[in-house]
């Protein structure tokens, strides 16, 4: 399928409904359960580890998709392929399982939260940032799951940022679930407005997160810190949004979908060779990566498109050799390139500049513009919480100004949920260490 070979055998080509499965299916193993089904869960668990792609700088960046027909799409709602991973790994006895399920958790996971969290599709772009429970809780459930079976303390503490959305830390800023009722609302639009339905699917994952925070009290303590002060996240540039130049066209599909994917804005930009478009860059987070969403065709030879800012080249994006349609909807794939150069930290910004080369048009959706270390600092009950992930390829200690009283605690883990390094600070900027494709926690 466009060039991957994908696992034929999970249920309605889902790795989502599949891991579904998986779950219960662990549970009746451990239980004495063997015969059949066991090797029904090894091979589900196996087709659910075949679908993790990317890695801390690619997207989607270590999680696991959850459909095999697209390698362009991900959402939150249902995802819970890492906790299935976790149970089947204990179940069956094989690490390499729950090897998958952390890069998800501790590689993906952070950068998902960072974003906004729960995003309800990635399509590859953050196309729809409505949110809802249901993808809510399956984040908490995930990296309980995975923090138990790695022994990763680490991950808990994610999960109290995961939880966090219950309580405020999400485009509303307002709590989605009701203690004195129980009920939780349908979810918070991209622009921020609660839906105040309260339908059975929402109530019945909002009630599963509770009472998940109910066995660990640690992580219901977190998730109650949970009003945003300060994000540094990726922001999304529009290709249509760009100055052109030369045979260079805004073009809009029939349809923004595209039969496996989205094209971001429903528009994307045709260059023909030697055109540009330029696109600004703001100057608020430092150094940044560039990653642009192009449409790239089956053929091996085809366009290029060749990237600058201030004048210096970050890299040149193949719009060809997507590989064989396969069992795709439709030939060839939206893809997010991660380029290998970095835009410099500008004051007043960058702009940034793609030119097309080749003899053949080139179709560039969107580009996602990547703070080479992220962060979330969030506030409440006279506590402060700060999450940071790094795209960096070194070390880094970086200032962060986290409310609260009392001393700070800053706790470095690698990609794996790994602890590398602790440490206390006293007063609002506390020094955190970040580890390439790691993250940091901070609490006081």
């Amino acid at each position: 399928m466009d060039g991957r070979r994908m696992p034929a055998w999970l249920i309605f080509d889902g790795a989502d409904a599949s891991a579904e499965a998986v779950l219960g299916l662990s549970a009746y193993v451990r239980a004495g359960g063997n015969g059949p089904a066991r090797e029904v869960l090894r091979r589900l668990a196996e087709g659910i580890e075949r679908m993790s792609a990317g890695s801390a700088r690619v997207w989607p960046f270590g999680a696991t998709l959850p459909y095999a027909k697209s390698r362009a799409i991900w959402h939150a709602w249902g995802s819970q392929m890492p906790a299935a991973l976790a149970h089947a790994s204990r179940a069956l006895n094989d690490r390499s399982l729950l090897d998958t399920a952390v890069a998800d958790t501790a590689g993906f996971t952070p950068h998902l939260l960072i974003g906004g969290g729960p995003d309800q599709a990635w399509l590859p772009t953050p196309a729809d940032r409505s949110q809802i429970a249901y993808g809510a809780d399956s984040r908490v459930q995930n990296l309980l799951a995975v923090a138990e079976a790695a022994h990763a303390p680490g991950l808990r503490k994610l999960a109290g940022n995961a939880a966090s959305w219950y309580f405020g830390n999400n485009d509303s800023g307002a709590a989605t679930y009701d203690p004195a009722t129980g009920r939780t609302f349908d979810g918070v639009e991209a622009g921020g407005k609660v839906n105040r339905n309260s339908g059975a699917e929402s109530t019945i994952h909002g009630l599963l997160t509770m009472l998940a925070l109910d066995a660990a009290p640690d992580v219901a303590a977190s998730a109650r810190v949970a009003g945003l002060r300060d994000r540094q996240n990726p922001r999304l540039l529009e290709a249509e949004d760009a100055r052109l130049r030369g045979d260079a066209e805004v073009v809009r599909p029939e349809s923004a979908w595209t039969g496996e994917s989205q094209w971001s804005g429903g528009r994307y930009v045709s260059l023909g060779p030697g055109a540009s478009l330029s696109l600004d860059v703001p100057g608020d987070a430092g150094a940044w990566l560039a990653m642009p969403v192009v449409h790239r065709t089956e053929g091996r030879t085809g366009g290029r498109s060749a990237w600058t800012a201030a004048g210096r080249s970050l890299g040149t994006v193949r719009h060809s050799g997507a590989g064989a349609q396969g069992v795709s909807a439709v030939p060839g794939v939206l893809e997010m390139a991660t380029l290998p150069g970095r835009i410099a930290a500008q004051r007043d910004g960058s702009v940034l500049r793609a030119t097309g080369s080749g003899k053949e048009r080139v179709r560039v959706d969107a580009v996602l513009v990547q703070p080479m270390i992220e962060r979330m600092v969030l506030a409440g009950g006279g506590h402060g919480r700060a999450l940071l992930r790094s795209f960096d390829t070194e070390r880094r200690v970086v200032p962060v100004a986290v409310p609260g009283r009392g001393t700070a605690t800053v706790v470095t883990y690698d990609g794996s949920g790994r602890q590398v390094a602790r440490s206390h600070a006293v007063g609002e900027q506390v020094a955190a260490l970040v580890v390439p494709g790691g993250f940091t926690v901070i609490e006081r």
